[in-house]
Order: C-alpha cells, then structure tokens, then sequence
C-alpha cells in the first residue's frame, strides 16, 4: 500500500512574510480533500475542558470551547496578552562561572524569588458565555483515566465506576458550594466500594487554593459513615469524588451521603445531578468552524469561527451571550460594563520599572441570532476599549455570507499548501489536527506561543513560558517539512529580537563574546539589558538550567532548518546566519577556555545536562555533555555553511572549523560494549529529556547541497512508499532536516 504527501507551490517567501501576501501567491485547490474532510473532529459532548474541548482561533486570537450545564464557555485569549512583570528584586546576583580557574561566583542552585512570583505569564482576556446559567450545581467529571469511567445513580446514591490500567482514576467535581469553613467544619461522607476500590476526597477554596485532601483510602465493604475536619479561615467552594481501581479491573465507589456539617445546620449535597447533557458537536477543520446541537437537540446548530480576517470571533445561533472577566488577586480588578448595547470587559496588566505594562478589552455586539466577539489590546492600539468595540460592530454589521466566504477562502489557501493520505487514518487524522491546531495559534507577524496555547486556565504552569531545553522548538520545527514555515515565524522572530541579551547573557555569566541563550524566555522580554533599572538588568537565569549551553544551539536549530528546507538568500543573511554566528562564536570561545587533554581535544565543561544532575563545584556530571556537544556541532558546521553561502568571515569560519575540530567523543559508559550517556563518568539513569539520544536527530556535518528548487520553492510533488523516497519525474530530494 502507497503513503502519499503531497506539498503545495509556496510563492516566495519574503523574511518575514505577511499572511495576505501568502493567500494571494497560493493555489486554492486542496490536495487529498477527503483526507482533510475525514480530519473532521466530531463529539457526542462537550463536558470536559481538556478531553471534550474545542480549539478556535486564527493564529493570535484563539479560544477553547466546552460545555458546563447547558451552556456553551469559551476561554478567550490573544498571543500577546501577557502579565509580562519580572521582579528581580529579591534574586541573589546572577551566577558568574570562570571556565579556566573551574570557578562559580554565586548559587548554582536553589529557587529563584523571581520566578516563585505569579508572574510573568499568558493571560485569559474573558470567558465568552454563550445560553443559560453555567453555573448551575451539577457533578463535573474532571479526570478520566480508564477505558471505562461512568457515574450512575443509584436509589438516590452515585455510583462512580471504571476499569483501566492498574491505578487509574476517575473524578467528578461539585462546584459553587460557598460554605465557610468556620460554620461547616465537618465533611460527612457514607460509602461503600468493591475489594479493589479506593477513594479520595478533595475540598477546593473557592479561591482556588486547596482546602483539604484525604489521601487515597481503601473503600470499606459495607456502607461506613467518614468524618473529616476541615481548617478554619477559609470557604469551600468545591468538593471532588475520586475512585481508584487498585489491579485494573472494573471498581466502583457508592457514595450514599456528603454533607457539611454545622453546629446550627447540615448541607447535604445533591448526588443526583449529573453535568452530562449531550451535546453532539463537529470541528471542521477544513472550513474552521465548529458547529453544536442546542441544549435537547432541537433547532439550528449553534456555529463559531474565529474569523481568519480580523481579530474577531463570530457566533451564528439563537442562544444568548454575555462575557465574564477572569479575576486575579494579585492584579487590579478587571472592568466589565456596556455601552449602547455593546458589553465590554477590561483589564489593565501592570508594568515594572523597565516594562510599561498594557492592558486589553474584549467586546461583545449582538443583533438576533449574531454575535461577534473582538479583542484588542493597548499593544496594537492607544485605545483598545474603544476600538474593540468599533471592530465588533463593524463585523457585526458585516456579519453575512462574504464576511464567511473571506474566512473560509483564507483557510482553503491553508490547506492548499500540503496534504496527506495515508493507510492509517488516525495518523492521517492527527496531522491534520495538529496542523489546524498550529494554524489557529500562530501566523506571522504575532507573538510566539509558550507552553500553554489556548490557556484553559489563568495560572498556566512554569509561567507559560518559552521553554527552551526542547518544549519551544518542538512546539515550531514540525511545519517546515509541512510546507507552512510562516507558522514558525514568530519563534524566529522572537529568538532573533532576543541576541542583544543572549549577547550580554553570555558577556554577563562567563565573561564571553558571542550569545548564550537562557533556559526560560518570556514574552515582551526587554531585548536589551543595558538599558534596564531592575536587579540583574531584568534578568531571569533560574541556575542551573539557564546554564546549559546546548540551550542556544538548539534554540537557533529551528532557525537553520527554515533555511534548508527553503534556502532563501535574503533569509539567510539578515536572520539565518547572524543568529547562527553569534552562537558559534559563544561556542568557539566556550571550547577555547576549556581544558584540553593530552591527545588535544577539550572537557567542554561545565554545563548542566537538561533535567539531570546539578552544577557542582568539581564540575562532577557536568562534562562532555551529549546534548551540548550534539548542538555545538550542528551550530558550528551550519555556521561555516552560512559563510561560505554568504562568501563572508572566512576568519571565523576558520575558527569555527578549529573548534569543531577539538570537540571530544560522545560520552559512554567505560563497558566493553558501551553506550552513550548524558554526561562523561555518569551512570546510565532513567532520563527525564533522553539526552544520549539527542546525536540521533541531527547530522555532525553538513548534509550536503541543498535542494535542487529556486529560492522560496518547493519541489514538485513526491510520495513515499514503504518508507522509501521515490521521486518524480523532476528529481528531488527530502529537505536536510538537521
């Protein structure tokens, strides 16, 4: 059986290349149509943020869809919308390493006060609630690890259910309690479960903060009244069921009774009301909209887009609407009002001493079953409330078949560009989802998403930052083989706008020329520190991972692989090869400091392995890194290429090929059959980031010339049979992919 990809023509692509420059200069015809039509994501409910969700967006503004009681909530958000504050106040001196001496000037671990902050991190703008009350009492499941999970109800008693791997789970959340724990301190629950069963109960404040936990407890046999005493000082706003099944086998929990308990009155709580109204759904991805049965199945689905043209979300359906802020204590309190029949929510996110801070508003306009929903921010306007309102209206007013034609012309240009069948449809399914998912969260031109796209909460673990031991770069290096490099953009972009503070990051920690990138980078960074009044110049360099110097070549990998599979000059000179220069030169004057053993070659030392270990003052496990010697290499030979491309710095070219030269082996284990390791003299470990594996993924010399295709240009269409490249009639070859 034959696997096809087809790739579209991409019209020359200029360095930072404008979406409407790339619609117009692409074909419209869709390859494998019914390939892309199968993709289409298509649910019986609505219920669970993660699992039963819906993403829209059109590569800034973007939203997550689900379902709570019989309304529809979206969690609205933009890519530049960031509580973008870094307080160093508190931090201790940034570390200084002296490679010769084997010498550290400050921690070379321990928590950062900086980062123990609650910010800097992406931001909800507002949460689009569209029909009835959401807030309804109702259990919510919230985990779902079986293959079976279900909650049925039982002469008045809920029955919690599943079968799975062993220790799997199930959980039903109860939200919008309000109980003060000083009036209620006592949670009754009566219950009784199968042999292999256990439960776990969870109290949540209604600030989110958790307020009590029973730990996993074997479920009693017969039914069995529990007490548990709850602490002072705070309100219960939620309470969770868990159920555990011990060996994988069907378990249950049958929960008889849960009441809190006062001196003056009881609360029972209702286990009757089970939150799981079907709500049949489809996601075309095609078409980029997403259209939902109304609540009981009756009447005119309910359909969403995110317009790909503007900055709006577009809702079609007789179904009511309104907005909801998202609250933060430690952030002023946001503003929600109308005017002349336009409901607008806003929120000012503050600055520090060297960020200014911004804010942003959300509008919503309605007329009959319309409605449009836009989200402008101070970083684009002066006036955001005012003209996110201007553009709600306009779109609204423009609210018909065009408006849709444009949205839905924008998105088959999209997809004209690649397309693939495949035996295996839910392969076939997934690369099509993940490319829509992509598209609905990046374009050029936006900033770069992090580690939470789409947040589906406000406290978006590690800050939501740009991670960049490998979270960042595999978030972006999947789309050059996909022919859609313009959603890379942004992370080029980003990394690029960052090499005056890699610059003087890499000057500031071991008094070297050239760039050091850090472990986390944060949108709306101050791109250069000199410039800043904060401790440290405003920098955040969390030790010891904002010391691992196999960061930076694998940071600048994306950006060589743009060029190799679309080897144009102009792209090369004024992104590729300065970003790649500034890297080798750190690495070449890293390599020149270390030490060198008798047969020549350099301890590249020290270093922190990603995940692993920790620096240590006699540079124990922190030698010959194989993630760092892996991205020294390819940074060092992609940096000769780009000169010789360029017919520029011979010099330092020859300096990087000295370089290259005096790097040591990958580090092994000293047995007679070895193996690779993370780091010289380290034992074989369970790795965290598989570290000895990193050399398999990229190629320690130059692949070779690149594709025989004009600057900006694919090749003709090729397949792949049996996992062979066969080409066409015009031949060509896969792309280098590092």
């Amino acid at each position: 059986m034959k696997k096809f990809i087809q790739l579209g023509f991409l019209a020359a692509l200029a360095v930072w290349g404008s979406l409407p420059g790339l619609l117009a200069a692409s074909a419209t015809q869709i390859p494998f149509p019914e390939a892309l039509a199968k993709a289409a994501i298509v649910q019986t409910r609505l219920d669970h943020l993660l699992e039963n969700s819906l993403l829209l967006g059109n590569g800034d503004v973007n939203g997550v869809l689900y379902s709570s009681g019989d309304a529809l909530l979206m969690r609205l958000t933009k890519n530049d919308v960031w509580d973008a504050r870094v307080d160093t106040t508190n931090d201790p001196p940034l570390l200084k390493i002296d490679i010769q001496n084997k010498k550290f000037s400050g921690p070379i671990a321990g928590s950062m006060p900086s980062w123990d902050r609650p910010f800097p991190c992406p931001r909800v703008c507002a949460k689009l609630v569209l029909g009835a009350n959401a807030t309804a009492s109702a259990w919510q499941r919230i985990r779902a690890e079986g293959r079976a999970n279900t909650w049925t109800n039982r002469a008045g008693a809920a029955v919690m259910s599943l079968e799975g791997g062993a220790g799997a789970s199930c959980g039903y959340r109860l939200s919008g309690l309000d109980l003060p724990a000083d009036r209620f301190p006592v949670l009754r629950v009566k219950l009784s479960g199968s042999a292999n069963a256990r439960y776990y109960i969870d109290v949540m404040a209604s600030d989110q903060t958790a307020l009590f936990g029973s730990k996993w407890i074997d479920s009693p046999a017969v039914p069995t009244e529990r007490r548990f005493q709850l602490p002072a000082g705070k309100t219960a706003g939620s309470i969770i069921l868990y159920t555990w099944t011990v060996d994988g086998k069907p378990a249950e929990n049958c929960f008889t009774e849960v009441a809190f308990e006062g001196a003056e009155k009881t609360v029972p709580i209702d286990l009757s009301r089970l939150q799981a109204t079907p709500r049949p759904s489809e996601l075309d991805i095609q078409r980029a909209v997403a259209s939902i049965a109304p609540p009981g199945g009756g009447g005119n689905p309910i359909q969403i887009r995110a317009l790909a043209q503007a900055n709006v979300f577009l809702v079609q359906g007789d179904v009511p609407a309104r907005l909801e802020s998202v609250t933060a204590t430690y952030l002023p309190p946001p503003q929600h009002g109308a005017e002349a029949g336009c409901e607008w929510v806003t929120q000012l996110l503050p600055g520090d001493a060297d960020w200014p801070g911004m804010s942003f508003a959300v509008a919503l306009a309605a007329s009959g079953s319309t409605k449009t929903v836009a989200i402008v921010t101070s970083l684009e306007s002066p006036r955001p409330l005012a003209d996110a309102i201007a553009l709600a209206r306009r779109t609204l007013n423009q609210a018909g078949s065009e408006l849709i034609q444009q949205h839905e012309a924008a998105w088959a240009a999209f997809w004209s560009l690649s397309g693939v069948e495949l035996d295996d449809a839910d392969l076939r399914a997934m690369w099509y989802r993940n490319l829509y998912s992509m598209r609905c969260v990046s374009k050029p031109g936006v900033e770069a998403i992090g580690l939470y796209a789409g947040l589906t909460n406000d406290e978006p673990p590690w800050h939501g930052s740009h991670t960049l031991n490998y979270n960042s770069e595999q978030t972006f290096w999947g789309w050059y083989i996909c022919n859609h490099a313009e959603l890379s953009e942004p992370y080029e972009r980003m990394m690029h706008r960052y090499l005056p503070r890699a610059r003087w990051f890499a000057k500031q920690t071991y008094g070297l020329k050239g760039a050091h990138y850090p472990h986390n980078v944060f949108t709306h960074e101050i791109p250069d520190p000199e410039n800043c009044r904060s401790k440290n110049n405003r920098m955040h360099a969390f030790p010891p991972y904002a010391q691992t110097i196999g960061v930076s070549g694998h940071v600048v990998q994306n950006i060589w692989l743009h060029y190799k599979y679309y080897p144009d000059r102009r792209f090369l000179a004024e992104i590729a090869y300065p970003t790649l220069r500034e890297v080798a030169t750190f690495y070449a004057e890293f390599i020149g400091r270390c030490e060198r053993t008798p047969q020549g070659k350099v301890i590249l030392a020290p270093s922190y392995s990603p995940e692993h270990w920790s620096l240590a003052p006699d540079f124990k496990y922190n030698r010959d890194c194989a993630y760092d010697l892996a991205y020294a290499r390819m940074t060092l030979n992609a940096a000769i290429e780009g000169a010789q491309k360029l017919g520029t710095d011979s010099s330092l070219a020859e300096r990087f090929r000295q370089a290259l030269a005096s790097l040591p082996n990958y580090p092994t284990t000293r047995e007679a059959d070895p193996i690779v390791v993370d780091v010289r003299d380290a034992p074989p470990i369970e790795y965290n980031i598989a570290v000895p594996v990193v050399p398999v993924f990229r190629r320690s010399k130059s692949p070779g010339s690149p594709l025989p295709m004009k600057s900006g240009f694919l090749p003709a269409p090729w397949s792949v049979s049996n996992g062979a490249a066969t080409t066409p009639a015009s031949s060509c070859r896969w792309p280098a992919r590092g």
